[in-house]
């Protein structure tokens, strides 16, 4: 028995020593991933959000680049989608760009961010005096964020739909319930099985109290990385469960567990397994965004292009060119795959056809209008399908709707050939 207790006091003091390490090398060397993880978001007046200057991988101006130039070839402006959530630095498409082209391309876009921003924020742009702005316009979110932005946060009359009509279906539809909140009940409900899960309030719990704890779970996830190939296998040769790559135990994982999820919410998410191909799409969330029964998404499209309009008058008087590239939503990158025959969930089946319709109408309506405007505009959807014909997909396995580093090579290499002189 005195064994016993003598074990378990000696494992005990030895949890609470290592422990003690621990916490005192986060304090002496704050660089390291045991770290508290310190804010690098903070708020601005126009723009909402930008991040600190040197925070986390950021410039001195708070931008994702390894540093602040004096002068660039050219400034890309947008959100998530050209930050690149969810890669490195050096795979994002405007990374990319400058290494495939030779030119200097300074990346100022932030996750959160749509055409609205990317209007107060093109001056800043310009002190570098670029030869090409590029304004990025994502179909999955910026739409709602002019919104917000024209609504909300700033009350830009001026921008507001001249139409008496489609403002006081807008009047109607926010007294029945605010846009903001509908796009976020959306977003929340495929969170809602992981807050409720006492093992996920539990892991959450030791993660963030116990720096051992945290420190296995690291070591866990590089161990993982580390047996990875990358997070783009999910390519398989057609027929057959065999990886064209060497076996991605990281990436099966995400697979297997965003799979899972899905199927508990077969009305929020569509399972998509081609057998060559394999990613889990969000349609009843993307729709919400592109829903053009709601005459706030019109507003949204509407307060976009008006945005853009200006960003192009003001690029006009600088002598400098200007190109929008439209990035769609994942869903329609894999239009073309998907079927009833390799789709999973039949509640979300019929959500993702009609976001496949209104995002068709979006894209109509904007290069319709940008061409009016003689405003350059490159659309990505053939980039990004043209990955396939590589024998990758663009897109991470799990609900993530970022392009993983084959989508952005493949933005990266459809900007290029503009730049080449084919235009769009």
């Amino acid at each position: 028995m005195k064994k016993m207790v003598l074990l378990a006091a000696t494992l005990v003091f030895s949890f609470v020593a290592v422990e003690l390490m621990l916490r005192l090398s986060a304090l002496v060397l704050p660089a390291n991933p045991l770290a508290p993880p310190v804010g690098i978001s903070m708020p601005d007046p126009l723009l909402g959000h930008r991040f600190r200057p040197g925070a986390g991988g950021h410039d001195l101006n708070g931008f994702r680049n390894d540093s602040v130039y004096s002068r660039a070839d050219v400034v890309v402006l947008g959100d998530s989608q050209s930050y690149g959530s969810g890669v490195e630095q050096r795979e994002n498409w405007p990374s990319k760009l400058q290494e495939q082209t030779g030119l200097s391309v300074y990346n100022m876009s932030i996750g959160g961010w749509g055409p609205v921003e990317s209007m107060f924020l093109l001056e800043e742009g310009l002190r570098l005096k670029p030869r090409l702005v590029i304004e990025a316009l994502y179909a999955g979110n910026d739409f709602f964020d002019c919104f917000v932005a024209a609504y909300y946060r700033l009350k830009l009359d001026s921008l507001k739909t001249g139409d008496p009509l489609l403002a006081a279906a807008v009047d109607s539809a926010e007294n029945v319930e605010s846009f903001s909140s509908r796009v976020g009940h959306a977003h929340s409900i495929r969170n809602t099985e992981k807050r409720e899960s006492g093992v996920y309030r539990l892991k959450n719990w030791l993660y963030a109290h116990l720096y051992s704890y945290k420190l296995l779970s690291l070591s866990k996830s590089r161990l993982l990385a580390s047996l990875s190939s990358g997070d783009n296998p999910a390519s398989r040769q057609k027929g057959s469960e065999a990886p064209v790559k060497s076996v991605d135990m990281l990436t099966e994982k995400k697979w297997a567990d965003s799979r899972a999820a899905a199927r508990l919410y077969p009305e929020y998410y569509l399972i998509f397994d081609s057998g060559e191909y394999r990613t889990i799409f969000t349609p009843s969330y993307r729709g919400v965004a592109t829903d053009l029964d709601d005459p706030r998404v019109r507003e949204g499209v509407q307060l976009a292009i008006a945005a853009i309009e200006r960003m192009a008058a003001l690029l006009r008087e600088q002598n400098t060119d200007f190109l929008v590239l439209l990035i769609p939503t994942k869903e329609l990158v894999y239009a073309h795959l998907a079927d009833t025959s390799n789709t999973e969930n039949d509640e979300a089946r019929e959500v993702y056809y009609r976001l496949l319709d209104d995002e068709r109408e979006i894209w109509n309506t904007v290069k319709t209008r940008l061409d009016s405007a003689g405003v350059a505009w490159l659309d990505g959807l053939p980039w990004l399908r043209g990955a396939f014909k590589d024998g990758v997909q663009p897109y991470m396995v799990t609900e993530n709707g970022h392009p993983d580093a084959a989508g952005h090579q493949a933005l990266a290499n459809g900007v290029a050939h503009w730049l080449r002189g084919d235009g769009h």
